[in-house]
């Protein structure tokens, strides 16, 4: 998501970081990115890959949501890390389901999603540079979260059981 491009410079401007643990912080986006696979281990088998990704977007809302309003640094690394878990598993889930859609051609679908990812990247942090510049920092993170969340209960439907 085009918003964790823009943690980096929130960290500076609210909390005055030096740009060594701005570095450390934005790590924590990682981490819960390679967390989503131990935590996937303890996911109900029975509740499938449909609830996963419902439960995947709601977890990246909330990690923005706390990125976007916590006065409180504590705070705002959870929320890095939640943005990082939820953010790469909605990623995985997109990009599994995309692979699914023509079977028989696997390779085309997979670049189709990978060239769409990346645009919607690069069109994301235009947008996202216009809102900084326009409204400030804090809705970089708070604007998205209607469309997380929209697209969180919504694409599930779409996905086959």
């Amino acid at each position: 998501m085009a918003m964790t491009a823009f943690c980096a410079i929130m960290l500076t401007l609210r909390f005055n970081m030096p740009l060594s643990l701005v570095g450390l912080s934005m790590a924590l986006v990682a981490f819960g990115g390679v967390m989503n696979l131990p935590v996937l281990k303890y996911w109900p088998a029975g509740w499938g890959m449909r609830a996963h990704f419902m439960a995947s977007g709601l977890c990246a809302a909330l990690g923005y949501g706390l990125v976007g309003l916590s006065p409180y640094l504590p705070l705002t690394l959870v929320g890095l890390f939640l943005a990082g878990l939820g953010s790469t598993a909605m990623h995985n889930n997109l990009q599994t389901f995309g692979s699914q859609l023509l079977p028989e051609a696997r390779g085309t679908g997979f670049s189709t999603f990978a060239t769409t990812f990346f645009l919607a990247q690069s069109a994301g942090s235009l947008v996202q540079a216009f809102v900084l510049d326009h409204v400030g920092i804090m809705w970089v993170f708070l604007w998205p979260l209607p469309l997380i969340i929209a697209l969180s209960l919504w694409f599930p439907r779409l996905m086959r059981k």
